[in-house]
């Protein structure tokens, strides 16, 4: 895409949203924590407000297309999980701690769940949201008015409510039920709704100018209820698996800062935003030598989070940069964008 039809918009949200991912692996306060937890909601809206409606739109596209996808998403995420197994397994050796990560643990991550080796869970999202991407603008077609689309979300946003409470409080937990019911089927259908609603946004005029209005409501009605029941709004506690609160505040604040987010091109943020798969997925490197070094020698000034959170960005920037250089020198590079 060049330059003049690029969309700095998305490319400045998809920054911002890697940034708060690194700050969200820097053992923030829980304060920082509270208001920067929209980033997961945020990365999943802009990889699905990205999706053509033309490449689906027939079959042969389509399967051209999610065979490609699966294939980017895949690969450097089974590549990552294993490098990053063996690298966290040398450097607790040599630490002379026990290992962080089990068998389970290990597959747990090819399975693309949490309770892994961390980071990996979002790329089922971006799978799943493109396999049922053809379903959602058909979806979105049907509901053609303010009051069809107002209907339609709250119908989704209420069966998706039930179903989490018949996991919370009926259907007995273990860890079929677990992998099944919570890391698949509700992470699913919480994520659609995002996703759903990027669609919305960007091929909707009505949606697109009162979207935040409805989340907003939405977000109001979950604090109210959280007031009179006495319990905390606590969107970070809400997040596996995704209720009301934190899908709420998640989609209300994206939609703001797709509103206020200027059109400009910053070229640092549109190299995270081309790079971003690979940042994710490097960054991770760098967290898990903090944290061994912290533990090794506590107290120091790496314990702090904001020196943690520009070394992990630093270092993610600058080594990603080097290695994608020398892969392009090499012509071993190819596009990761989602």
């Amino acid at each position: 895409m060049s330059n003049i039809t690029r969309n700095h918009k998305i490319d400045n949200m998809r920054a911002l949203g890697m940034i708060l991912i690194f700050l969200a692996h820097s053992n923030p306060p829980y304060i920082v924590n509270y208001f920067r937890c929209f980033d997961v909601i945020l990365l999943v809206f802009l990889s699905n407000y990205m999706l053509d409606e033309k490449k689906v739109s027939t079959f042969q596209s389509y399967k051209s297309k999610l065979v490609n996808r699966i294939k980017r998403i895949l690969l450097p995420t089974y590549v990552f999980i294993t490098v990053f197994s063996l690298i966290e397994f040398v450097v607790y050796r040599i630490a002379k701690r026990p290992e962080l990560f089990g068998l389970h643990q290990i597959i747990n991550s090819y399975l693309l769940c949490e309770n892994s080796v961390g980071y990996i869970w979002i790329m089922k999202i971006y799978i799943l949201n493109f396999v049922v991407a053809p379903f959602a603008f058909l979806i979105i077609k049907k509901a053609n008015s303010l009051i069809k689309t107002v209907l339609l979300l709250l119908g989704e946003t209420l069966i998706y409510v039930t179903c989490y409470l018949l996991y919370q409080r009926v259907i007995p937990h273990n860890y079929i039920t677990w992998l099944v019911f919570e890391e698949w089927i509700l992470c699913f259908m919480a994520y659609f709704i995002v996703g759903q609603e990027a669609l919305l946004n960007k091929t909707t005029n009505f949606w697109e100018k009162n979207g935040w209005l409805f989340w907003g409501v939405i977000l109001l009605i979950t604090i109210v209820i959280n007031k009179i029941s006495n319990t905390p709004f606590d969107p970070v506690g809400g997040k596996r698996p995704p209720n009301v609160q934190y899908l709420s505040y998640g989609i209300f604040i994206t939609l703001l800062l797709y509103k206020v987010m200027p059109n400009a091109r910053v070229r640092l943020f549109e190299w995270i935003s081309r790079e971003s798969l690979m940042l994710y997925f490097i960054h991770p490197i760098f967290v898990l030598g903090l944290n061994a070094f912290n533990a090794i020698i506590p107290n120091t000034i790496l314990d702090n989070f904001i020196i943690k959170w520009i070394v992990i960005f630093l270092f993610s920037c600058v080594s990603w940069y080097f290695i994608s250089n020398i892969l392009t020198r090499f012509k071993f590079k190819s596009s990761f964008n989602h």
